[in-house]
């Protein structure tokens, strides 16, 4: 049936789309009125008129129509009519108030449509102040190897390349053969949090760092291996996060010399965290299309979860966390190509005129691509900003910034890289606001660990059994809100192939507004699926 809107009946606050209004007599207890007939009923008791606002579940069922009850206005909307005689039977319940963040909660470890809300374990961040080197006694398992590659776990026995002295090993230049890989392989002797302290000396560039634990190669200063410099040291420490005493970790150091460059000494040392915190991820909808839809703003959006202040900032506050269900545009992240959140033309955009519903076009922030000459047609948010029915529902929070250099981490990795203060030269650790973007991480936890593995790489999500199975994705190239340290201009987005990476800020991707509900804000009705989303009220 198509919608048919001729004339509007007002009944009150009622607000009734329909198309000739009629009056119908009926044996039930109705009354008609503006050429509609109505049977009400409060709590199962017939009523005469529209109870006022109030804590209401709303059923409607009409003839020769079809009724919704519009929750936010206190309204209802009648169309796709065939007949001039419209019946409605309205069917007022009155129930309790159960916050939003609340019931979101009790539903974890359900399964809901084709995902589940799932309650993250928490994330573990290692304190290494004050640490110093274990002993050689807390190294087992130590064996010596050289190879044609970094990658192998066995090779031609060599005792001679590593050497212990005072509290570190040190590999021996005039003991290696330039262009081999030598291998040290150990495991510590208690389970616990470590890393890896390193000095690389001056030397061939060719001369390169590598670490291991097990199979998985760690990132050093944001790359897979450390290259040595002919003219300066290299030091710093590896966080390779927790390792029980049946876990291999192995230093590898590619040895090379010339002429005028000699073979680079590695010396290093590994360090047990002297303690450890943990992060709550949040209380998540996983998987591939989980009934998360909740009806905002008059549209559609998606909860991603429950969060705490270590997400937000607001002490004591469990806050709900949701996203649009569609981009409002391709837009630059910033349109000088400057990868700090806080002063980025986008987040200005989303804070002032997304979030006041007003026109941001010319603003001076609204960029669509990778120069400051291009600007979309239209960032006029009046009519799909947030409008002042909702904008109360909406928190003022911290968004945190820190940031990683690539993709290659987990989603727990970057949960805790967010939340730290690593950043680029000179920016902030977090900023304010009402609005923002999804983090790596929120995609990063948006599939279940039983299609794709908790120990993936972002990086690697691009095939059906973690992209596939992410209802976050599918919005093409969109942006997220961190930082790549690498460059002080690349922003991580995920790319419509469904992995993380980073580009330059000042290009065109999608964005999705992102913001936190209010802890008073309740749940009225509905299941969640996109047929039938939360209505909530505040």
């Amino acid at each position: 049936m198509k919608k048919r809107v001729i004339g509007i009946c007002l009944i009150g606050t009622i607000l009734i789309i329909v198309g000739i209004c009629t009056f119908y007599s009926s044996s039930k207890n109705t009354f008609t009125q503006d050429g509609v007939t109505y049977a009400l009923t409060l709590d199962g008791a017939s009523v005469n008129s529209f109870p006022a606002k109030g804590m209401y579940r709303v059923d409607v069922e009409c003839s020769n129509a079809t009724g919704k009850w519009l929750y936010d206005e206190w309204k209802l909307a009648i169309e796709d009519f065939t007949s001039n005689n419209i019946t409605c039977d309205i069917d007022f319940t009155t129930i309790g108030q159960t916050n939003l963040n609340t019931y979101i909660t009790s539903l974890a470890g359900h399964t809901q449509g084709t995902g589940q809300v799932v309650d993250e374990p928490n994330a573990t961040i290692a304190n290494y102040i004050n640490a110093t080197p274990i002993t050689k006694s807390n190294y087992s398992n130590v064996s010596m190897y050289e190879g044609s590659s970094e990658s192998s776990t066995s090779g031609t026995t060599n005792t001679n390349s590593f050497r212990f002295s005072g509290n570190s090993w040190s590999s021996v230049p005039n003991n290696l053969t330039s262009r081999d890989y030598y291998h040290i392989k150990f495991r510590p002797s208690t389970s616990g949090y470590y890393q890896v302290c390193y000095t690389m000396s001056s030397g061939n560039g060719a001369n390169e760092l590598y670490i291991y634990k097990g199979t998985i190669e760690q990132m050093i200063d944001g790359d897979s291996y450390l290259s040595a410099s002919p003219i300066s040291a290299k030091e710093g420490c590896v966080d390779i996060g927790y390792v029980d005493t049946n876990t291999d970790i192995r230093i590898v150091q590619r040895a090379y010399s010339s002429s005028s460059q000699p073979i680079a000494t590695i010396t290093f040392n590994l360090q047990k965290a002297t303690s450890i915190k943990t992060l709550d991820a949040g209380i998540r909808y996983e998987g591939k299309n989980p009934n998360n839809y909740i009806w905002f703003n008059n549209e559609l959006w998606r909860i991603i979860g429950v969060f705490d202040s270590a997400s937000h900032g607001q002490s004591g506050q469990n806050l709900v966390k949701i996203i649009r269900n569609d981009s409002i545009g391709g837009l630059a992240w910033d349109k000088s190509s400057t990868n700090d959140w806080s002063t980025s033309s986008l987040k200005i955009l989303l804070n002032e005129n997304y979030y006041n519903a007003t026109d941001g076009t010319a603003s001076g922030n609204c960029y669509g691509d990778s120069t400051t000459t291009s600007v979309p047609s239209n960032c006029d948010y009046t009519g799909i900003g947030i409008n002042d029915t909702y904008r109360s529902m909406v928190k003022n929070v911290t968004w945190y910034l820190g940031g990683y250099w690539s993709g290659s981490a987990t989603a727990e990795s970057f949960y805790k890289y967010e939340r730290g203060t690593t950043v680029y030269s000179g920016r902030p650790t977090s900023t304010t606001g009402y609005i923002g973007l999804m983090y790596p991480s929120d995609y990063g936890y948006s599939v279940l660990a039983s299609s794709c593995a908790r120990t993936t790489n972002l990086r690697y999500y691009v095939n059906s059994t973690c992209a596939g199975q992410s209802w976050l994705y599918g919005q093409g190239y969109e942006w997220t809100i961190s930082p790549s340290l690498s460059k002080s201009y690349y922003v991580f987005d995920v790319r419509d192939g469904g992995y993380l990476d980073y580009s330059y800020a000042s290009a065109s991707f999608a964005a999705r507004p992102v913001l936190y509900l209010d802890s008073g804000v309740y749940v009225v009705d509905g299941s969640g699926t996109m047929s039938d989303p939360y209505i909530i009220g505040m």
